[in-house]
């Protein structure tokens, strides 16, 4: 899972990464001419809603279905979450404890709710 996860932040990365326009056909077009694509930097073509976050846990309740990360309160499915320690091993939510350092995902389905869907146990 950690392997994948890589993959595909790393291709990602690759697609914000910017594109080269090629004039194939045709001699050149006059500057006048020319169509203007207007660029933007890789960091405003960048979707944030599936990179993972990093924080710390203030506070969790695994019972009540609810974590405390860096002040913002989230919905915890023990069922649905997957916790992974450092090293990649899977293990259960109730393993989590105030004051670890962790990154996570987030389902962002209800935006009004944002829920963690995976965490990372640094």
């Amino acid at each position: 899972m950690k392997a994948w996860a890589l993959a595909v932040m790393l291709s990602s990365a690759m697609l914000v990464s910017g594109a080269r326009a090629v004039q194939v056909v045709g001699g050149p077009t006059p500057q006048n001419q020319r169509p203007t694509v207007e660029m933007q930097s890789p960091s405003t073509m960048r979707d944030e809603s599936n990179a993972l976050g990093t924080g710390v846990i203030d506070d969790v309740d695994v019972a009540a279905g609810r974590i405390v990360i860096q002040g913002v309160p989230l919905l915890l499915d023990p069922a649905a979450v997957q916790v992974f320690s450092a090293r990649g091993t899977a293990l259960s939510p109730s393993v989590l404890q105030k004051h670890q350092s962790v990154r996570f995902l987030l389902d962002r389905t209800d935006s009004k709710h944002p829920a963690i869907r995976v965490i990372y146990l640094k």
